[in-house]
């Protein structure tokens, strides 16, 4: 086919039909999807814009093209990006990902509803931290502080592989989160430290160059979420703080 039009993947017919739900699979009314087709145009991509209706629902008919690429919005949420497909494959059908749209079961996009919360305090810097050495780092707040213990075990280069960091609070404790959004920390399962390393789990969206990790942090009636990443081999580490200085659990920033 190919050989008779080199273009006949870019003429496919294409359909497409979605559905937007909250992460309470409540469906959501008036969420934009900005849908960007490959096709034989001037440009090399058309870009159509739909909303869903009151069921959550939204689709395109009567286009044609090669593939698709689909981004859903609305104010006052978010698009976990490791809980939805944004991209369809139509005109190659050897493809593994070759997609087949069916009016009966549309395509489902999460979005994450945003609440406003209490103005959290952040801190983030870059951390001097040679092997065997440890620092105690706080939020500087006053009463309303998190502190915590970072102990550098190992720091060999990278392709070494031997990387270690043991993380622990004075009073309190840490655990570890792999979510993407963690927006609201856990009211247990806290220990009195952690160690990261290179088989700590981190979120699906983790730049791949850094050793580190995620995690919660309590400490008296203070709740905050942590950030470390670090380059094996060099010389320090990045750290990011957030806390809720109400002692809510709530760690959502404003929008």
């Amino acid at each position: 086919m190919k050989a008779e039009d080199p273009y006949f993947e870019y003429k496919t017919p294409i359909s497409f039909w979605g559905r937007v739900v909250d992460d309470r699979r409540t469906p959501v009314a008036g969420a934009e999807a900005e849908i960007v087709i490959t096709d034989l145009s001037a440009e090399g991509t058309t870009k159509v814009k739909v909303f869903s209706d009151v069921d959550g629902l939204f689709s395109i008919a009567n286009r044609s093209g090669k593939k698709l690429s689909v981004r859903v919005s609305k104010d006052g949420y978010r698009s976990p990006q490791t809980q939805n497909r944004f991209s369809f494959e139509y005109g190659d059908l050897t493809a593994a990902d070759h997609f087949r749209p069916d009016a009966r079961r549309p395509v489902v996009f999460t979005l994450v509803e945003s609440a406003p919360v209490t103005e959290l305090i952040t801190r983030e810097e870059r951390v001097p931290l040679a092997p065997g050495a440890s620092v105690s780092i706080s939020s500087g707040s006053g009463g309303r502080n998190v502190r915590l213990q970072l102990e550098l075990l190992r720091n060999e280069k990278e392709n070494a592989g031997e990387w270690a960091l043991r993380v622990s609070v004075p009073v309190g404790g840490v655990k570890l989160s792999t979510e993407e959004f963690p927006f609201e920390a856990p009211d247990a399962g806290f220990s009195a430290d952690l160690i990261l390393d290179r088989n700590t789990p981190k979120p699906a969206t983790w730049p791949g160059v850094y050793q580190g990790g995620q995690f919660y942090v309590k400490t008296g009636q203070l709740y905050g979420v942590v950030t470390i990443k670090m380059i094996p081999g060099a010389k320090h580490l990045n750290f990011s703080l957030l806390f809720n200085p109400t002692g809510s659990r709530r760690l959502e920033p404003r929008l």
